[in-house]
């Protein structure tokens, strides 16, 4: 940006100097050139009235100097010189003055005017005065140099201009740049100050607005997993302890005590996977076969859904494209999912996975009548969604924490939700 400011303001300052000087340069030798022919002429003019008449070659009249460096020559009628350093004969410019006009022409190497010297009324003569034409180009050619100075200058000038107001408009927008990186990053306490540009203030208020906000919002996310997550881990720990006593005791009913530590042997990883996810760990992010991991959860969801004469019923393709995503997220959101359908809705229920351009997905649904208020299906404790607390808003957290997303396929009747994970292609 800064290179782009200042070649734009340089080459505009460069091409306004070019179209200005081009033509002020014509008029300034124009304007020598016609100076000097005045003076030449005002010089002749002077030395004419000087001259007695009549003119003779014996007593040549005595000519002035003039100051500016003109050379003045006496011509007689004839046109012969009769003094002076002019040529011996009279030139077309002296001729003229010689027939009653005034001329001024470059003859040759000299700027040349000449005027006639008159005497009772006619033309006895010819006042002829030169000027180097190297002396009068010396002097445009100085004017030239003094143009082409001030044009430099003009030019440079521009370019500290051009420098000073890259600096001033890149400065806050490197800063804005930081800021969104470090936002990226999840640093929320990221904040723009001021810049005093008014657009790029907008802008950097709209992020100090949306770092502010998503401060909040996580925050508020981690202190619920914490909290739950903390809650649970008392009460576990009590429930694990009773029955391994009773384990130890053999009063028959070890199997069932096998199968209560067996559950509690999940909670406590579920518990486990909470935190981690709440403190934002670094999570299992390999690669992820999504429907070996539907399998997976199958056995528990079907044996606790059969226990209310629930069928499970799953449909998965023998592999799909692997995805991005953390293990224990994805069984968190299928747990949700399971366990929404399996609480508020009705019949079968059914688990598909498939693929889609780019990416992969799983549908949860059941055959109940559906979610009453859809608006607010994912909304944090909602009561118009059909009595959901806060296991689909944590899921859909999770899918975006996750690169995905957590949809609404179908309301109802036969309520339908969508996960949806984009595929990462090898490299």
């Amino acid at each position: 940006m800064r290179g782009r400011i200042l070649r734009a303001i340089v080459g505009v300052t460069a091409l306004a100097v070019v179209v200005l000087s081009v033509p002020l340069g014509l008029a300034v030798a124009s304007v020598y050139r016609d100076e000097a022919v005045r003076r030449l002429v005002d010089d002749a003019t002077q030395a004419a009235t000087l001259v007695p008449a009549p003119l003779t070659a014996a007593d040549p009249a005595e000519l002035p100097s003039p100051e500016d460096g003109a050379r003045l020559s006496l011509y007689a009628a004839d046109g012969h010189r009769l003094s002076g350093p002019g040529p011996a004969a009279a030139d077309p410019v002296t001729r003229m003055a010689l027939g009653g006009h005034v001329g001024a022409a470059s003859v040759g190497a000299e700027v040349v005017a000449a005027v006639p010297v008159g005497s009772q009324e006619q033309v006895v003569g010819a006042v002829r005065s030169a000027l180097a034409q190297a002396t009068v180009d010396g002097r445009v050619h100085r004017a030239w140099l003094i143009l082409g100075g001030l044009g430099l200058a003009a030019v440079g000038l521009a370019a500290a201009v051009a420098v000073l107001q890259a600096r001033r408009l890149s400065r806050p927008l490197d800063a804005l740049g930081a800021a969104a990186v470090r936002l990226g990053g999840g640093d929320f306490s990221v904040q723009v100050p001021p810049s005093g540009v008014a657009e790029i203030d907008t802008v950097a208020g709209s992020l100090n607005a949306t770092a502010a906000r998503l401060a909040v919002v996580l925050e508020r996310e981690r202190a619920f997993s914490a909290d739950a997550s903390h809650q649970l881990r008392t009460p576990l720990t009590a429930l694990r302890l009773r029955l391994e006593g009773g384990l130890l005791a053999g009063d028959g009913l070890a199997p069932a005590v096998a199968a209560a530590l067996e559950e509690i042997d999940r909670l406590q990883g579920t518990v486990e996977e909470l935190l981690e996810l709440a403190r934002d760990a670094p999570g299992d992010r390999r690669p992820l076969d999504l429907a070996a991991l539907c399998a997976e959860q199958e056995g528990r969801w079907r044996a606790a859904l059969a226990a209310v004469h629930r069928p499970l019923r799953l449909e998965l393709p023998s592999a799909l494209p692997p995805v991005p995503a953390s293990a224990s997220a994805m069984r968190q959101i299928l747990d949700v999912l399971l366990d929404n359908a399996a609480v508020h809705g009705a019949g079968a229920v059914r688990v598909v996975a498939g693929e889609l351009p780019g990416g992969v997905h799983v549908d949860v649904g059941d055959e109940g009548d559906g979610v009453l208020d859809p608006a607010l299906v994912f909304a944090r404790r909602a009561s118009g969604g059909g009595g959901r607390g806060i296991g689909l808003a944590l899921a859909r957290s999770l899918a975006e924490a996750e690169g995905g997303r957590l949809l609404l396929q179908r309301a109802g009747p036969g309520p339908v939700f969508r996960l949806v994970l984009a595929r990462r292609d090898p490299p």
